[in-house]
């Protein structure tokens, strides 16, 4: 072996031993803290959970930071799986991660996810607004560090729309998603949905148009400008079919205990 060989081999294995020192206290503070979840302090733009500060402060001293991200991640994948307390101990773990890596999308993605989704559903219902609140913070810092993919636009456009039952708050999300490079047609599908549930009728069916500009052979886009050129030929078939949206959407709303949707001005 050679000299350099050896020598490159032996700073590797002192790499590997202090990455393991920095995950130490990391783990041990999640396994024995599960109730830090009390404390997590939603409005604060850096990180917040206790795992993350000392740790990721080391890592970036030591700049084991995407080497440590990366073994975290295979630990937040652990908990993923194990589910009951597992779910609430990758909080810390997903955090860590994005703090080390704010470049690692996928991270923000499954970050905001849980605390909104996962999160949401196990914690006590007075706790629930803080767990959506995490949600949305942890996706518009994603976006703060990764401007220029549409994927955490859309998972925000998506929280809205989907989970708060918002259309208007989505829409803004939706069109920046759109902005930026890649971005799947389905966003503008998405866009044009949002449309249809604000009443915005016109600009759905342009969005709609749009579609089939970018992609001719777009069914579902052509079936939407079809349909909806059927129900505005008349004022009267326009308004039940906003009246069947409007019962829809507030069916929904109320199995989840949001606010009820206005109706439409003009529609009886």
């Amino acid at each position: 072996m050679k000299p350099n060989a050896h020598k490159h081999g032996r700073w590797f294995l002192l790499a590997v031993v202090a990455v393991l020192a920095l995950l130490y206290p990391v783990q041990l503070s999640i396994a024995r803290d599960p109730g830090y979840r009390k404390e997590y302090n939603l409005n604060a733009p850096a990180s917040t959970i206790r795992e993350g500060g000392t740790v990721a402060i080391m890592a970036m001293i030591g700049g084991f930071r995407p080497l440590v991200a990366n073994l975290l991640w295979l630990k937040a994948d652990q908990y993923w799986h194990a589910g009951g307390s597992g779910w609430w101990r990758l909080v810390g773990v997903l955090q860590t991660v994005c703090e080390m890596d704010p470049h690692f999308i996928d991270a923000w993605s499954t970050f905001g996810w849980h605390c909104a989704w996962n999160i949401w559903a196990d914690a006590a219902p007075e706790d629930r607004p803080k767990w959506i609140e995490a949600g949305i913070q942890a996706y518009k810092r994603g976006i703060y560090f990764n401007p220029d993919h549409y994927d955490l636009y859309k998972d925000l456009a998506w929280l809205y729309h989907d989970k708060l039952k918002d259309p208007k708050s989505a829409i803004p999300w939706w069109q920046e998603a759109l902005k930026r490079r890649d971005a799947p047609i389905y966003v503008r599908h998405m866009l044009a949905h949002a449309y249809e549930n604000t009443w915005q009728v016109d600009k759905a069916i342009e969005t709609w148009k749009e579609c089939l500009k970018q992609n001719p052979q777009d069914q579902v886009a052509r079936s939407a400008v079809d349909w909806w050129g059927e129900q505005t030929s008349s004022k009267n078939k326009l308004n039940q079919e906003l009246l069947r949206i409007l019962k829809r959407e507030n069916g929904i709303r109320k199995s989840r205990k949001l606010p009820m949707m206005e109706q439409p001005y003009g529609i009886r």
